[in-house]
């Protein structure tokens, strides 16, 4: 926090003095991610935002894909690149914001691969073995 004095001299030697007291706004929008996976869509849910009163909208480029609402959460989404943005509504409307912030997120298709090995028994009365492996891909980022 940072005080600022601010002193205005008229004409005739009348002087006003103002403090403003600045602030830096701490707010960090994040998101919890869920990729589409086979045939399940995937959704995104905002995080890191404390209080109440605040909406939220989702959009692809500058095309809204999903209006302003007071649910932090997003389902029923298609792989592809989204900016989730939150804002807090002035007290007086609903319809004038103030700060928006934004999230660039990006809900990757996950298609996991399975592989299936079977051994059968030499003999009569012998073992034979199943083995599998599900394969699924790895998603990162790296931030810079």
């Amino acid at each position: 926090m940072v005080i600022i004095k601010l002193t205005v001299t008229y004409d005739g030697d009348c002087v006003a003095t103002y403090y403003f007291r600045v602030t830096k706004d701490q707010t960090d929008l994040d998101a919890d991610v869920v990729h589409k996976v086979c045939n399940t869509q995937g959704s995104i849910k905002a995080k890191g935002i404390s209080g109440s009163g605040y909406k939220y909208q989702l959009k692809q480029g500058n095309t809204v894909v999903r209006a302003w609402q007071t649910s932090v959460e997003f389902k029923n989404l298609d792989p592809g690149t989204y900016k989730l943005q939150a804002t807090l509504p002035t007290a007086n409307t609903q319809s004038i914001v103030t700060c928006v912030y934004e999230k660039e997120v990006t809900i990757e298709q996950i298609t996991p691969s399975l592989q299936i090995t079977a051994t059968n028994p030499l003999c009569n009365g012998g073992l034979g073995s199943v083995a599998n492996t599900v394969e699924l891909p790895t998603i990162f980022s790296v931030y810079l």
